[in-house]
């Protein structure tokens, strides 16, 4: 791996970041950014006007505009932390009047699509994927924090546009926001990720739907009687819609593998509850206590 040079590291505190998109992701990432002291100028980019007087306002960009053209011919980074299907159409169209040099990276939650764009850009642009393990399930600037990346994994996916510089530029970066970088292939990324994110979140659609208020009987409904398990369990029941579809749809064949495997691992249980086999039942729960025991202890909260 190419170590990062003094020069790298000096063109951070001289080099103008283009955050397209200024939601949760986008305005956590700024804000972590100017706690760190990089970039010179740091400048955003957002459909919606409001979102772009509220980060000025509150100081977390220092320029901003609803209108990309205006922003993106003098980026040297660009990062786009918009949902997945936003950024697939932006890589189609961007790059022409953009300066050689120039590196564009991305926070989407799939990489196969995302990627396979970015090795379409023009030639004199450089890109690598990326994609930071946390979040929060409100949107929008109000939501941002400074801390949302400290002690998460940031996985980077290199692309046909990925030369060593790059790769330990970013490296860096995600360093300096408190994360630690995670380099791997597009294809591994979405395995992964339908079964420790994808999939968890229709899992949660799930339970949360079998708990309805419709009920013959006002006194029969389970609704006032929900436990704080069952709010743990659907907190991610509450994710943007439309986020979720694009991530769904991006990852579908992994994502529907990992529900299938949920499915097995539940009428397996369902028959050992079924057929009173409890000695088989309490040796799959006692195994799955203490990994998630031990897999608790090596992951890091994410903040309230």
């Amino acid at each position: 791996m190419r170590p990062l040079t003094r020069d790298d590291a000096a063109w951070f505190r001289t080099a103008t970041i283009t955050i397209y998109g200024l939601g949760l992701m986008g305005a956590s990432l700024a804000m972590a950014l100017r706690n760190a002291g990089m970039g010179n100028l740091i400048q955003a980019i957002d459909e919606d006007p409001r979102a772009i007087e509220k980060g000025l306002a509150q100081q977390v960009i220092d320029a901003g505009t609803t209108k990309p053209d205006e922003l993106l011919p003098r980026s040297d980074l660009v990062i786009l932390a918009v949902p997945v299907g936003a950024i697939c159409h932006i890589l189609e169209t961007m790059g022409k009047n953009m300066p050689p040099g120039t590196i564009v990276t991305d926070m989407g939650s799939t990489k196969i699509e995302i990627v396979r764009r970015m090795n379409r850009l023009p030639r004199h642009i450089s890109a690598i994927g990326g994609h930071p393990m946390c979040g929060r399930e409100i949107n929008g600037i109000a939501a941002a924090r400074a801390d949302l990346f400290q002690g998460k994994r940031y996985f980077l996916t290199p692309t046909e546009r990925t030369t060593p510089k790059i790769l330990a530029v970013m490296q860096f970066l995600i360093s300096r926001i408190g994360a630690t970088p995670v380099i791997t292939d597009p294809q591994t990324h979405d395995a992964m990720t339908a079964l420790t994110s994808h999939a968890p979140y229709l899992l949660s659609v799930a339970l949360n739907s079998a708990v309805t208020e419709k009920s013959g009987s006002p006194t029969a409904s389970p609704v006032p009687f929900i436990s704080s398990g069952f709010l743990d369990t659907t907190r991610i029941a509450g994710s943007d819609v439309s986020m979720m579809l694009d991530i769904l749809s991006t990852n579908k064949t992994n994502v529907l593998k990992a529900v299938d495997k949920v499915l097995e691992n539940l009428v397996q249980l369902r028959r050992w509850l079924e057929l009173e086999q409890m000695m088989e039942l309490k040796d799959f729960l006692s195994t799955q206590r203490e990994n998630r025991r031990g897999r608790e202890a090596s992951i890091p909260r994410q903040p309230e």
